[in-house]
């Protein structure tokens, strides 16, 4: 909120939306049509593949934005039924970052909020994933001469932070450009045309998902490497030199994507959306308190050498 006028909107847009049955039709064929392209990708396609794949009754394994066809079947009805149950007031929060006075902040949140009906908050209890202890392989071609791995672990969730923090300093190991083990083993060597370590805090359990490119006469090569490095991770205890190098380039990172007030707003409500904005604020603290130990029991807790899915686009 930056003024009278912009929280006017901002409340309007939010408790009396016009959404108009027009609008609905235009806007499902646009989004239709980018899940279209989506999966035309190879990397839409993998992307898709590694969390089905990993996902047998959480809801993490299906497609964030539909298929195409549910999309185009939305009716007006439809979206108006799902704002009525989720865009209430007990399943908000008014996120403002900067030079702001707190108490006319309050005030004016206050007067544009408060007449709000209290209805209460959805439901959301979401079914549990049963443990991974197995090996899930899901794989499809396409006509390309590249080839697609991705490894995915199930990873912690937000309420088990510390061990959330750890796996952030496990994927700065990994995968942090030209310093990460994976470019090392990878790239470097011939074997890849790139490769990276992604991990997502949510609000439960989700994946930590090493992927690399590569061509078809060394797959084996590959994923030997991948596997090698995380197997590594298990078995070796980083030294205080490693640990703090690792700190200091998630520090730089998380510095970098909070650099403006907006970026700021933006990791304080996504946090406050799946566990409590606090955590954004103590997040530093957190990871600078990690050890080297806690790190390598992180990494045999999750990365377990037999509890993984292996997706691949040939």
């Amino acid at each position: 909120i930056v003024g009278p006028n912009a929280g006017e909107l901002i409340a309007e847009a939010v408790l009396d939306p016009d959404i108009r049955s027009a609008a609905v039709t235009r806007e499902r064929e646009v989004v239709a049509r980018e899940l279209t392209d989506r999966l035309d990708s190879a990397g839409g396609t993998l992307d898709d593949l590694i969390w089905t794949t990993a996902y047998r009754q959480h809801p993490y394994g299906r497609p964030i934005g539909g298929t195409p066809e549910q999309v185009t079947a939305l009716t007006l009805e439809d979206v108006m039924d799902f704002y009525s149950r989720y865009y209430v007031p007990a399943n908000m929060a008014l996120i403002v970052a900067g030079d702001v006075d707190a108490g006319a902040i309050y005030a004016q949140a206050e007067e544009l909020f408060g007449a709000a009906e209290a209805v209460p908050a959805p439901d959301l209890t979401l079914p549990s994933e049963p443990p991974q202890t197995d090996v899930r392989v899901g794989a499809q071609t396409r006509p390309s001469r590249a080839l697609l791995i991705s490894y995915a672990w199930h990873a912690p969730k937000v309420e088990d932070f510390e061990d959330v923090c750890a796996m952030d300093l496990i994927y700065t190991i990994l995968g942090e450009g030209q310093l990460g083990r994976l470019h090392q083993s990878l790239e470097a060597e011939g074997l890849a045309l790139m490769s990276n370590c992604d991990f997502l805090t949510q609000r439960d359990e989700g994946l930590v998902i090493i992927t690399a490119m590569t061509v078809q006469d060394k797959e084996t090569e590959v994923r030997t490497a991948i596997l090698d490095e995380v197997e590594r991770l298990r078995e070796e205890t980083l030294t205080e030199e490693q640990l703090a190098e690792a700190k200091r380039v998630l520090r730089i990172s998380y510095a970098f994507s909070n650099g403006s007030f907006s970026d700021q707003a933006g990791a304080l409500g996504f946090y406050e959306a799946i566990g409590g904005y606090r955590r954004a604020i103590e997040y530093i603290d957190t990871v600078e308190a990690v050890t080297a130990e806690q790190l390598q029991g992180v990494a045999r807790k999750y990365l377990g050498p037999n509890a993984y899915t292996l997706a691949i686009i040939r």
